[in-house]
Order: C-alpha cells, then structure tokens, then sequence
C-alpha cells in the first residue's frame, strides 16, 4: 500500500510541474509521496530534480539548497545506491556549469560524488562523461581527459552492440572529443 500511494502521489505531482502549478503545491505532493513510502528515495530525486530546475530559472539560492538536502535524503534512504550518488553529484555539477563566475567547489563537490557513482556503476558512460565535464571545471585537464576517454569507449561499445538507450548526445560527445584533445595538446607541448 505505501508503495502504489507514494507512486500515484509522485505521478500527480509529475503532471502538476509539468502543467506548471506552483512550486509550494508541487513539493507538497511530492512530501506527501515521501511520507507515504518512507523507505523511498525516489521523492527525494524528484524534488532534487525539481529543486533544481527551479533554481535554474530563478538562481534563488534557497531552491539550491534544497535540491543539496534532498538529495542527500534519497542518499539516506539509499546509502549505497549509485543512482543517489548521482543525484547529488548532478547537482553540484549543474551548480559548477550554470553559476557565473564559476564556482571551483561546486565543481570539487561534482567531482567527488560523481565519482562515487562512477566506482558504483563504472559502465554508466553518461556519468563518466559527467566525471570528466566536472574534472575539467575544477581545472585537472589530465583526469578529465581520462575520464572523457573512458566514456567514448563505452559510448563506442553501447554503439557496436546496438544500445541506442544508452548513446552518449552528440554536444557531450563533442565536449568529451575536446577534452581528450587538450590531453594530446599537452602531450605535444611536453615533447
């Protein structure tokens, strides 16, 4: 009973966002998800998610905040799992690319709870190609490039066996080329 209660109440509250309601009746819906299920940290990455697009259109620091606290609920209730690892290191990493002028802890902060999703999932390419994007905003151009070749080649295996789920999009794969370019750039300059 908890479960199918806190997934209707996180579809209601899917659709109301969507639909554009207000902030405070979306986050009560999913509370109430939250509160039904209190094992789940599925509410918990949706109001992440949700905290976060809001302090994108806003940059009010309160939503940021929020999104940091929730996902380190959905970290509580999952402590192991990768997926919540990701969350919270998304989230700095968002908070590294979207603040101006650029914010070298969020990005430290990115790196360091991406990498942890990464050593729990080292497959995921997605989330090595986020590794990389966050090694680079945090300046170590060697580690990025590491990681932005690991994610190509698991881009290029997903490719080959037809995963089209798991395809990289061609603006990361762009960036991941770039960074594994500054690698061989600093190869040379060095020789």
């Amino acid at each position: 009973v908890p479960v199918i209660q806190s997934t209707s109440l996180l579809q209601l509250a899917d659709y109301e966002a969507f639909n554009g309601q207000q902030t405070r009746r979306v986050i009560s819906i999913y509370k109430a998800a939250a509160e039904a299920d209190t094992l789940s940290p599925e509410p918990y990455f949706r109001m992440t998610q949700y905290y976060l697009h809001q302090w994108k259109q806003t940059r009010e620091p309160d939503l940021f905040e929020r999104s940091i606290e929730s996902a380190k609920q959905a970290l509580i209730r999952s402590p192991h799992s990768p997926h919540a690892a990701h969350e919270l290191g998304r989230a700095w990493l968002v908070r590294a690319i979207e603040a101006a002028p650029k914010e070298e802890a969020a990005a430290l902060a990115a790196v360091e709870e991406l990498q942890i999703a990464v050593n729990r999932y080292p497959s995921h390419p997605t989330w090595n190609a986020e590794v990389a994007q966050a090694l680079a905003l945090a300046g170590k151009e060697d580690e990025a490039s590491d990681f932005a070749e690991r994610a190509l080649k698991l881009d290029d295996l997903n490719r080959a066996a037809g995963h089209v789920d798991r395809y990289l999009p061609d603006d990361l794969l762009a960036l991941l080329k770039t960074l594994t370019n500054i690698e061989q750039q600093l190869d040379n300059d060095r020789d």
